[in-house]
C-alpha cells in the first residue's frame, strides 16, 4: 500500500486487463488517490483533540454535522494544501501521456511542452505547426521553446499567490485550549 506496484504491473493492469488504452481514464484513475496524502489526512484528524468532538455531540450534532462543521474545518489548510499538490501534479502530467496513449487529441499541454522543447512539433509531419510558423524565418527554435516554457509555466505562476494563504495558515488556531 505504501509503494506502488511498479511501472510494469500498472502498465499491464491499464492496458491490458482494464482496456483504457487511449482513454483519458488511463491518464485520470492512477493519480486518482495517492496514500501518502491519506496518511497525513488521517493523522491531522487524529491530531484534533476529542474534546471538540464531544462539545459538538452535547450541542446536539450528530456525526455528520461534526465531520462537516468541526473536523473539515479543521482540516481545511491540509485539504488545500494537498488539493493544491495534487492539481499541480496533474498538470505536470507528462508521463503518462506518453506510456497510455498515442493519440496526439490526448496529449497534455506538458507533453505538448515535451515535444516542444524536444523540437518534434516543427518537423515536416506537423504540418498545421509548421504553416503556423513558416513565414517567421528569423526566429530560432529556442525561441519557440522558451516562450512555451513561458506560457506553460504562466497558469501555476499566476494561481499560486492565491491559494499561498493556505499554507501558512494554522491547522487549529483558537480551537481549543487545554
Amino acid at each position: 500500500m505504501y509503494f506502488s506496484g511498479g511501472l510494469i504491473p500498472s502498465y499491464l493492469l491499464i492496458t491490458k486487463y482494464l482496456k483504457l488504452y487511449n482513454t483519458y481514464w488511463a491518464l485520470l484513475i492512477p493519480g486518482l488517490v495517492n496514500v501518502f496524502y491519506i496518511i497525513v489526512i488521517r493523522s491531522q484528524i487524529e491530531a484534533i483533540p476529542p474534546s471538540l468532538s464531544e462539545a459538538a455531540i452535547v450541542d446536539g450534532a450528530n456525526e455528520f454535522q461534526v465531520l462537516i462543521n468541526v473536523i473539515i474545518p479543521s482540516v481545511s489548510a491540509t485539504i488545500a494544501a494537498i488539493g493544491m499538490f495534487l492539481a499541480l501534479s496533474m498538470w505536470n502530467m507528462w508521463f503518462p501521456v506518453m506510456i497510455y496513449t498515442n493519440k496526439e487529441s490526448l496529449w497534455t499541454l506538458q507533453y505538448f511542452l515535451r515535444a516542444v522543447i524536444f523540437d518534434k512539433f516543427l518537423t515536416a509531419e506537423n504540418t498545421a505547426v509548421t504553416n503556423l510558423f513558416m513565414d517567421a524565418t528569423d526566429i530560432t527554435p529556442q525561441n519557440f521553446q522558451m516562450a512555451a516554457i513561458v506560457l506553460v509555466a504562466l497558469p501555476i505562476v499566476s494561481i499560486y499567490p492565491f491559494v499561498q494563504k493556505y499554507f501558512v495558515k494554522g491547522i487549529l488556531v483558537g480551537s481549543v485550549k487545554e
